[in-house]
């Protein structure tokens, strides 16, 4: 029977259900809960959509994006049903009939009346995000594919009891799509749009009466509050440094002042308050290196996590068939991409590579050494087989450090730092881990 089937036809099987099998992953990594929680990846993919939206020449003339509120997301599903509001299964119902919304979408994809958005050629095609009562839809600024996402949307709020807040939701075109149908881009600068993160800080600041707190007290909220606040944008984004500056100042103005109305005398820098209790200081957080330290992070989640979704749009678009290590920096990347690029040489500074075949591993050029800080080997005066990788250091038989070797090209240095490394026995990968993890 096989014979029978022509060549092509079976090719073209392959390649729909190499493409189902696609769609149906990233079906369920889109609509699955334990993805939605993961906000920091769906915020990082909206804004190279977005971004996508204004530079990359494919996608600013031809797409938009839907940006949805649902009015009480968690309270209007069929409240007739008896679920009173506050009800604790009011989210998981929620998630169940938005998985129905998620649906309609990807088959009208699969009809081609709805076509994502793809930033790159190796970037996987997003159609929607989900967060916790807004939505983000990306289509053809077409008006039957508009239209087709506008029915979906209208169908899923009458038969699951929510409406859409059109107040609070809106619509991006990209930069070239022709202006009898799309709205003037708008963009301010960075500080302008992180002001929102400064006066939540101020509100929240001014609403404690300082003259009520004991030191401690201020300490407590300080740590547990006001430095907590800027977390979730500090996760995604580098603060331009103006911001931080307000921030900290606004924080050290609580702390130093002694009651509502005096500012207070700050007897001590902020930057020594930072330092460490072990170090005289009180162990507050520097905004500046805290921000780098989240956005660390999100680089190193690219490098443990290939297969997330935001891992695989930002290889498509930055570091396509590389190591994020590897990555250069573009020209016009997005603002999410810059921020987190901008914490690669801190990312370098802290890995190490884990020995385990050591093929991937080059002997004078990785930092793959214990030492106070990660480093390469050092050789014996002289640079010798540039070339060199670990695994030629390893007893192919023994599946152990080949003593001679080291011995022959090491410097003596450097041989009890590598024959403390444990060498593995069944040659897994090679890995990258942190070297400062206690």
């Amino acid at each position: 029977m096989d014979d029978l089937i022509p060549k092509a036809e079976i090719r073209d099987i392959e390649r729909k259900l190499k493409e189902a099998y696609r769609d149906e992953e990233i079906y369920w990594q889109q609509k699955s809960r334990k993805f939605w929680l993961r906000v920091m990846d769906n915020i990082l993919v909206a804004q190279e959509m977005f971004h996508g939206l204004i530079t990359n020449r494919r996608c600013n003339s031809e797409f938009l994006a839907f940006k949805t509120d649902m009015s009480k997301a968690y309270d209007r599903l069929e409240p007739q049903r008896g679920l009173r509001q506050g009800d604790p299964l009011s989210p998981y119902l929620f998630i169940l009939c938005t998985e129905v919304l998620i649906a309609n979408i990807k088959k009208a994809e699969r009809e081609h009346k709805v076509t994502g958005i793809s930033i790159a050629r190796s970037s996987p095609t997003i159609s929607h995000l989900l967060f916790a009562d807004d939505s983000l839809f990306f289509c053809k600024a077409e008006a039957t594919k508009c239209r087709t996402v506008m029915d979906i949307i209208g169908n899923y709020g009458r038969a699951s009891g929510q409406e859409v807040n059109l107040e609070k939701s809106s619509i991006i075109f990209g930069k070239n799509v022709p202006e009898d149908i799309r709205s003037q881009l708008k963009s301010g600068s960075k500080t302008k749009v992180f002001s929102y993160v400064k006066d939540q800080l101020d509100d929240r600041v001014n609403g404690w009466s300082a003259k009520h707190l004991s030191k401690g007290g201020k300490e407590i909220m300080i740590k547990s509050v006001a430095l907590a606040l800027p977390t979730h944008v500090m996760s995604c984004y580098k603060l331009p440094q103006e911001l931080t500056s307000k921030l900290t100042s606004a924080i050290s103005t609580f702390w130093w002042k002694f009651n509502d109305k005096a500012r207070g005398l700050h007897w001590v820098a902020w930057d020594k308050l930072c330092k460490d209790k072990s170090e005289g200081g009180l162990g507050f957080r520097a905004l500046e290196q805290f921000n780098d330290a989240m956005l660390a992070k999100q680089f190193w989640r690219l490098i443990h996590n290939p297969s997330s979704l935001m891992a695989r749009v930002m290889r498509g678009r930055y570091f396509r068939n590389k190591h994020p290590l590897m990555a250069k920096k573009p020209n016009n990347p997005s603002f999410a991409w810059r921020s987190i690029f901008s914490t690669k040489g801190l990312v370098e500074q802290g890995a190490r590579w884990a020995v385990g075949s050591g093929c991937s591993i080059s002997v004078w050029r990785d930092p793959w050494l214990p030492d106070i800080r990660p480093r390469s080997a050092n050789g014996r005066g002289r640079f010798l087989l540039p070339s060199l990788m670990v695994n030629h250091l390893i007893n192919p038989v023994t599946k152990d450090w080949h003593l001679p070797i080291l011995e022959e090209f090491f410097d003596p240095v450097d041989i009890p730092l590598i024959r403390s490394l444990p060498v593995s026995k069944t040659s897994q990968p090679d890995r990258l881990l942190w070297h400062y993890t206690k």
